[in-house]
């Protein structure tokens, strides 16, 4: 006969925690990088990379970005903290973006 594997209380917490923590990740990673090509860049990361751009326009726009993202997964983090300790629901993939602040292009 097989082995059988019982799976722990503290193990299937575990899990449940990586699942929220992945799919909140995920939500919001999607999430910047569908902004950041609404404005011609490949995604938040490449967006990012022109805060030190020599062009003008292209550093203010990688500035902004780096910004926003600052601001986006410091209120990510919060929220998961909160929900991990039990202090709200795990929001869904349309709430969380609800809940997330705009980025600010800049004029």
């Amino acid at each position: 006969m097989g082995q059988v594997w019982v799976k722990s209380k503290e193990y299937v917490e575990e899990q449940a925690q990586t699942s929220v923590k992945d799919r909140l990740s995920f939500s919001t990673q999607i999430f910047m990088d569908e902004k950041a090509r609404s404005l011609g860049y490949d995604n938040i990361l490449n967006l990012c990379t022109y805060a030190t751009s020599t062009n003008k326009r292209f550093a203010k726009e990688g500035r902004a970005g780096l910004k926003w993202r600052d601001s986006v997964w410091t209120l990510v983090h919060k929220i998961m903290e909160d929900v991990l300790a039990g202090k709200r629901e795990a929001p869904t993939r349309q709430e969380i973006i609800s809940e997330l602040p705009d980025i600010v292009w800049p004029e």
